[in-house]
């Protein structure tokens, strides 16, 4: 029984390893990706993004594959990961790019800035406002006050360091949540531009199959409405403890002027070229 029970635990990274080698002969055979990476935090709307820029057909991805970019090969592995969650088994696909969001400090460390300034990629930093987004990881992800707070402030200055150690090598757009809610075609088309699509970026998406699943992206009903949602409301957040508070308000304000200084903008904030 022990021996079966074995087998059985075994089984699906024997398939899981069989359908990734697959991928990489196929994947051998077409010219090699550009990569995207959206540096963001939780509860950020990059779900949202996630889908607007991954339904384009010249981009693969399907959100968050918690890879830790520490080895070339993980590179391969963000690849043949996206195809297997999006069910593409049998094409070797049209797309230029390859998609991921990288969410926590755990998964982008020192190894992972020097392997990302060797590749031939983009990155895309997203932030939204602390009272929002507080408020979302503390009712929604059901954060604890002090452990939503230790994250948020911990990796926003994670962004900060991460923007500062690339953006000369690597091109690099910044935007705000509120940039896709209320300027949305402008913004779509600013990273249309930044990322040189022969083709538009849409205000309208389709569902992957892991769209809502817990550990991937948001599970909040707004994302399965495949439109932005213009008319969403959210709540702020007062954080307990003064000090903390006005410490994360500026350090949020910090954070936004640091990466406006040094990426590339959506309208109204610069110009840019439309696609299509």
């Amino acid at each position: 029984m022990a021996h079966i029970a074995g087998i059985k635990i075994q089984l699906p990274n024997l398939v899981k390893n069989g359908i990734y080698s697959y991928f990489k002969h196929q994947i051998s055979r077409r010219p090699p990706y550009k990569y995207i990476f959206l540096f963001s935090h939780m509860r950020s709307g990059s779900s949202l993004l996630t889908h607007l820029l991954c339904n384009s057909p010249e981009i693969l991805g399907y959100g968050e594959t918690h890879i830790q970019y520490n080895h070339p090969s993980k590179l391969l592995e963000t690849v043949c990961k996206s195809r297997l969650n999006l069910r593409r088994f049998f094409r070797t696909g049209t797309e230029k790019f390859v998609f991921d969001k990288i969410l926590h400090n755990r998964l982008f460390e020192k190894q992972s800035l020097e392997l990302i300034k060797k590749v031939d990629c983009h990155a895309i930093f997203l932030l939204r406002n602390y009272g929002p987004t507080m408020n979302s990881i503390t009712q929604n992800l059901k954060f604890p006050d002090k452990d939503a707070y230790t994250y948020y402030t911990t990796r926003l200055l994670a962004l900060q360091e991460i923007c500062h150690q690339i953006t000369k090598t690597v091109p690099s757009f910044f935007l705000n949540y509120e940039d896709i809610i209320h300027n949305t075609e402008e913004t779509l088309s600013a990273l249309c531009s930044f990322l040189n699509l022969e083709g538009t970026l849409k205000s309208q998406y389709k569902l992957f199959p892991s769209t809502g699943k817990k550990g991937i992206g948001d599970f909040q009903n707004n994302i399965y409405s495949g439109a932005v949602q213009k008319n969403t409301s959210f709540k702020g957040f007062t954080f307990p403890d003064k000090k903390k508070h006005d410490y994360m308000v500026a350090l949020y304000h910090e954070t936004k002027k640091s990466l406006s200084s040094k990426c590339d903008l959506p309208s109204p904030y610069a110009p840019h070229s439309t696609c299509g």
